[in-house]
């Protein structure tokens, strides 16, 4: 099967051109409504600030001999509160960085 000359060329640049509108990476007007980007920014954040939290508090467990004693019950609490308690704060960084 043969193709018309230039049509990789014209494929490529259509679909280059298609990237780059949905991504809005060289700038113009922004492509989101509302506070889409921060959210996204918010839920990266939370993604490590919830890591870092839960592990925390996870070590704080393991690490303190009265409640390791309980480390069964106390260790997926601990990481899920910390998960939950990066939510707001990943919400205000990402509010400063913004």
């Amino acid at each position: 099967m043969t193709q018309a000359p230039g049509f990789r060329a014209k494929f490529a640049k259509n679909q280059v051109g298609a990237l780059t509108s949905s991504l809005n990476i060289y700038g113009g007007d922004h492509t989101f409504q509302g506070k889409r980007p921060m959210f996204k920014l918010a839920l990266l954040i939370w993604v490590v600030l919830g890591t870092t939290i839960a592990g925390v508090a996870v070590l704080v467990v393991v690490a303190d001999a009265s409640l390791s004693a309980q480390a069964m019950k106390l260790i997926p609490i601990a990481a899920i509160a910390g998960f939950i308690i990066a939510i707001p704060l990943s919400f205000m960084v990402s509010k400063r960085i913004s």
